[in-house]
């Protein structure tokens, strides 16, 4: 099996940003993402879930986006606030109806 990235690495190579575009720096175990809304960003981290499930694991980091140079263009994060996502507590995003 193969060991996850630690904060410090992945902060080490989100220093890199500004030479080497997030595509580049990413591995089997580590995959940034864009933050777009909660909605797609949940179902790309669901889908990545999955699929670091049937590797060796992995580590996702929203609000990075690929193919782009310079950290202050390359690390956005969320457009609002972030929502934290629990168990039992994720975002609604239908309207309740009658039971």
């Amino acid at each position: 099996m193969k060991r996850l990235p630690s904060r410090e690495e992945i902060l080490a190579l989100l220093d890199r940003l500004d030479q080497d575009p997030a595509d580049a720096l990413e591995s089997d175990q580590l995959d940034f993402k864009r933050w777009q809304d909660p909605r797609t960003s949940m179902s790309e981290a669901i889908a990545a879930a999955v699929c670091f499930a049937n590797a060796d694991g992995g580590v996702l980091v929203f609000g990075v986006k690929d193919r782009v140079t310079g950290r202050g263009r390359t690390i956005t994060g969320p457009a609002a606030p972030a929502t934290t996502w629990t168990p039992g507590n994720a975002p609604s995003t239908t309207a309740p109806g009658p039971t």
